[in-house]
């Protein structure tokens, strides 16, 4: 089974805990499902999104990621490709 392993570390200004979550979209754009996200611990604060690449189809994905504290929310895109 092949498998895709993100880690984003997460840090914020010192204004309380920071929390991480990851949607996995289709090339279009609309979500496909949650993903779980396994939190780091200790001063690094690296967590981690293990996705199974067993069930998607050839063709290009991407991955929603928000972080949110007390201060805001900060959101990034990953883009990647499954091939054959």
């Amino acid at each position: 089974m092949e498998r895709l392993l993100i880690r984003v570390p997460v840090y914020g200004s010192g204004s309380g805990p920071v929390s991480l979550s990851a949607k996995l979209l289709s090339r279009m754009g609309s979500a496909m499902r949650d993903l779980p996200v396994t939190e780091g611990a200790g001063a690094d604060r690296v967590n981690e999104i293990d996705v199974s690449l067993a069930g998607l189809a050839a063709g290009e994905y991407s991955i929603d990621l928000t972080a949110t504290s007390a201060a805001g929310e900060a959101r990034d895109r990953l883009a990647f490709r499954v091939t054959p």
